[in-house]
C-alpha cells in the first residue's frame, strides 16, 4: 500500500525498518522478539514516542556477551568491544526491559504471544520479529491478535522453504497492510535469483490514508529509506507476481 511520510527506525543498513509515521505514533508500547547484539531499532522506537520496549530473548546472557567480546577482541573490533556496557545501560533505563524467555508456547523459559498481550493490557502496540525457524508458529497467534497493533515488521528466514506459509499469514492479517518489503542481501538467494531472507513491514489499515494496494519497489536504492544489509555487496532485486 501507498504510504507518505515515511520513516526509517534502525541501523542504516541491518537491522532497520521503514515505518510510516502514521502507524509508530500510534504505538503506545514495542514487543521485540529477537534481540542479538543489535537493539537500534528499539532504541530509535523510544526515541520517536512516548512509549516502552518489552523485549524477548533468551539468547542473550552473560555467555553470549563472554563470547562476543572475546571474538571482537580477537578481531580488533574495537568500537564492538564496549558493547555490553552500552546493553546495560540501554536496559537500565525505566522505559525499556529485556526479559530472557522464548516466545512461543506457555510453558517454563517459554511465553506464547497471547499470554503477552494480556499482560501489557488494551494499549496499541509495535511488534517486531525476527523469525527464523520457531517463530514462524507465531503467525497464527499474530493474525487472531492484528487489531491490537499499529505496526508490525518483521524478517521472514528460508523464504524458498516457507512462501506458502508466509503468503497465507499476508492473506489472513488482511487488517494489516504490507508497507515496505526489502531482500536481505546477507543471506544471498536462491536459484531462482530470489532472496532466502526478506524484511517486511505491515502497518494497520485504519491509520492509513486508505489508498489502493501498489507494488512495493524493486530496487531499494530507489527508496531514500532503505540500503543493502550488506553495504559491501549489491541489493537483490524482488521480483513480483503479476496478478
Amino acid at each position: 500500500m501507498p504510504c507518505a511520510d515515511l520513516v526509517r527506525l534502525g541501523a542504516p543498513h541491518d537491522g532497520g525498518y521503514v515505518l510510516p509515521r502514521a502507524a509508530l505514533g500510534r504505538a503506545r508500547r514495542l514487543v521485540s522478539m529477537g534481540l542479538n547484539d543489535d537493539w537500534s531499532f528499539e532504541s530509535d522506537y523510544l526515541d520517536a514516542t512516548q512509549g516502552s520496549v518489552l523485549c524477548f530473548d533468551h539468547t542473550v546472557d552473560g555467555e553470549f556477551w563472554a563470547e562476543k567480546t572475546l571474538k571482537n577482541v580477537l578481531r580488533r573490533r574495537w568500537g564492538k568491544v564496549g558493547d555490553v556496557r552500552r546493553y546495560r545501560s540501554f536496559f537500565a533505563r525505566p522505559d525499556a526491559e529485556h526479559r530472557r524467555t522464548m516466545v512461543g508456547f506457555d510453558r517454563p523459559g517459554s511465553v506464547s504471544l497471547r499470554t503477552i498481550l494480556a499482560e501489557v493490557g488494551d494499549v496499541e502496540l509495535g511488534l517486531k520479529i525476527d523469525i527464523e525457524g520457531w517463530e514462524y508458529r507465531l503467525l497464527d497467534q499474530l493474525v487472531e491478535h492484528q487489531r491490537r497493533f499499529a505496526f508490525v515488521v518483521l524478517e521472514f528466514h528460508d523464504v524458498d522453504l516457507m512462501a506458502d506459509r508466509i503468503t497465507r499469514f499476508l492473506d489472513a492479517a488482511d487488517e494489516l497492510a504490507v508497507v515496505w518489503v526489502h531482500a536481505n542481501n546477507f543471506a544471498g538467494h536462491d536459484e531462482q535469483g530470489d532472496p532466502i531472507v526478506v524484511e517486511i513491514s505491515l502497518a494497520a489499515r485504519r491509520h492509513l490514508d486508505g489508498a489502493g494496494p501498489t507494488e512495493p519497489t524493486t530496487d531499494g536504492n530507489a527508496d531514500q529509506h532503505t540500503s543493502p544489509n550488506d553495504p559491501t555487496a549489491p541489493e537483490l532485486v524482488l521480483r513480483f507476481a503479476s496478478s
